[in-house]
């Protein structure tokens, strides 16, 4: 659902959908990092978002699996550190399987 109020739009969806819609309009958001050289898949994996918002996110930017935060941790590292599901692990390893070998 979304309401128009003059130039903007709101979006009264969950999160989830909300990113989605996001992504399909704006697919380079997902090239955004914070102040840290976190990218929206590493706080997709860090607060523990869905499956569903992954995979979102790699198609958009498979690439997003080799980034590393300035810490070095690449988003696998973060999945394996925070616990995440095994198909969230595997769909990291699918885009890049040689991640098992960094940080």
């Amino acid at each position: 659902k979304v309401a128009k109020t003059g130039q903007k739009q709101i979006i009264f969806e969950d999160p989830t959908t909300a990113l989605l819609h996001l992504l399909k309009k704006q697919p380079d958001a997902a090239k955004h990092k914070d102040i840290d050289g976190r990218t929206p898949l590493h706080w997709a994996i860090c607060i523990g978002a869905p499956l569903e918002v992954m995979a979102a996110l790699l198609e958009v930017w498979p690439h997003a699996a080799k980034e590393k935060d300035r810490r070095g941790s690449t988003p696998l590292y973060a999945a394996c550190n925070k616990g995440s599901s095994f198909e969230i692990v595997a769909a990291l390893l699918e885009v890049w399987p040689e991640a098992v070998k960094e940080k």
